[in-house]
């Protein structure tokens, strides 16, 4: 017997296993996690909005300028093409110079006139938003190509771009001259 030394154990091989056996499961975890968020993130992402330019076209309208009623200018545009699914929501405006630059257009806006009701719905570049209109709700109206716009300025903007923006379900923009 050895009283007072302590005893000593001789190694165990079942310790080292259980050590390895575990980091390798923690691996194939780690490595198994990685791989599921890689996927989802790769599923899950939203698809790029399609080109305004896909859905929708604008020409200036021959003899469409004309002074209003409060001494502005109105420019009349066709739309000859709409796509099925562009709501007046999903377009804003600007309008550029001969160098780029974007002209204020305080005062100005755009009408989205129809066929027979006339006006559905009138776009402030004050206010940078849709107002009015026949539907109480007039961001949600469906463009169709049987529509013109009439772009309201109390400035003269012959030689300009009138530019049409995708917002919220399109990107990209879309010019026409104004003459």
């Amino acid at each position: 017997m050895n009283r007072g030394r302590p005893r000593r154990r001789a190694p165990s091989r079942r310790a080292i296993s259980d050590i390895i056996g575990e980091l390798l499961v923690i691996g194939f975890t780690v490595t198994l996690a990685a791989v599921l968020v890689v996927v989802v993130t790769g599923l899950v992402r939203s698809p790029a909005s399609p080109p305004i330019g896909s859905e929708l076209a604008a020409t200036a309208t021959p003899g469409g300028t004309s002074a209003s009623s409060s001494g502005g200018y109105v420019y009349n545009f066709t739309l000859t093409y709409v796509g099925s699914s562009v709501e007046v929501g999903d377009l804003g405006f600007q309008v550029h110079g001969a160098s780029g630059a974007i002209v204020s257009m305080a005062g100005g806006s755009v009408a989205i006139v129809g066929t027979a009701p006339g006006v559905l719905a009138t776009y402030s570049f004050v206010t940078m938003s849709w107002q009015s209109g026949l539907s109480s709700n007039p961001t949600s109206v469906m463009l169709s190509s049987d529509d013109s716009l009439s772009l309201t300025s109390s400035v003269p903007l012959d030689g300009d771009l009138f530019v049409i923006l995708g917002q919220h379900a399109f990107a990209g923009q879309v010019t026409a001259l104004i003459a």
